[in-house]
């Protein structure tokens, strides 16, 4: 192998069939315009893709209706494992049983679409202020299940609390513990 020497200013690098340079030489004289952009195989897979998304997200959109009950349902069912896991334990078996029911009936109200939208705002409130708690403590739990039931409507039993111990006197007659009637109005 012999190393020729060059003659100044000549280009170095010549493609052998036809005498041109094949790569444009950074200190040549002549203009040059660098390769760039997207080709057009890129260019009409890319197109593709967005024409794709934009069907997927209209098709989604169509069924979205369809859809959210049951991701409503799965979302409390979700969320009724971690309220279980983290009750108190003074809580009664009937408490339990109303927590449960008011899951249940939560879900199908809005399954049907008789869901009232108030009380989704407030579920929603309290779903989130439940879920930073950690362990829960029985006031907690049925003001839980009070907005539950309150998305529910009819369809969720009466909230039954208890009294406290000592504000219901064993030996106070039933009639003196009812409440008064309500006066009536004044006629103009």
């Amino acid at each position: 192998m012999t190393i020729e020497p060059q003659e100044e200013g000549a280009e170095r690098f010549r493609d052998p069939a036809s005498g041109a340079p094949d790569q444009p030489q950074p200190f040549s004289d002549q203009p040059h315009d660098p390769p760039g952009g997207c080709g057009r195989p890129v260019l009409i897979g890319c197109g593709l893709v967005v024409v794709l998304l934009g069907l997927l997200l209209l098709g989604f959109l169509w069924k979205a209706p369809d859809l959210m009950p049951a991701l409503f349902r799965w979302s409390l069912d979700q969320f009724e494992q971690q309220v279980s896991a983290n009750l108190p334990p003074d809580l009664s078996e009937e408490e339990r049983q109303r927590l449960a029911d008011a899951f249940d009936a939560a879900a199908s109200a809005v399954e049907d679409g008789s869901a009232d939208a108030a009380g989704l705002q407030r579920l929603q409130g309290k779903l989130l202020e439940t879920a930073r708690a950690g362990r829960l403590t029985r006031e907690q739990v049925l003001d839980l299940t009070e907005a539950l039931e309150s998305v529910a409507g009819d369809r969720a039993p009466p909230p039954v609390r208890e009294p406290p111990p000592d504000a219901v006197d064993e030996e106070t007659p039933l009639a003196a513990r009812r409440p008064p009637p309500p006066r009536p109005l004044l006629a103009a």
